[in-house]
């Protein structure tokens, strides 16, 4: 017997709707659930992860070390991915970025 093609049906919410519903559950205390059943929202797209947080290089550091590293490939001195990750290690360290671990 095949399978059904019919698939999940999600409901899109707008940003007003998903504003509105976080209003509600601050101001009146109202619960995750009533607040997504009234305004039609999912608790599935209540967050949205912000991952330039995380971001080390901006893009001008980032093509700064791509506009290095190609023409040393070039001309023989190639690195190894050892030595790339250190190089980019040590030019946000120079650069004065808050480095991980």
């Amino acid at each position: 017997m095949p399978r059904s093609k019919r698939g999940t049906k999600r409901i899109i919410s707008t940003e007003q709707a998903m504003k509105a519903a976080v209003q509600d559950i601050l101001e009146t205390h109202m619960s995750l659930k009533v607040a997504r059943d009234k305004h039609n929202t999912l608790i599935d797209f209540s967050y949205d992860p912000k991952l330039d947080i995380h971001r080390l290089f901006s893009s001008e550091e980032k093509q700064e070390l791509a506009d290095y590293l190609k023409p040393v490939a070039h001309f023989h001195y190639g690195l190894t991915t050892y030595q790339t990750r250190k190089l980019a290690y040590d030019y946000a360290e120079t650069n004065g970025k808050n480095l991980p671990i």
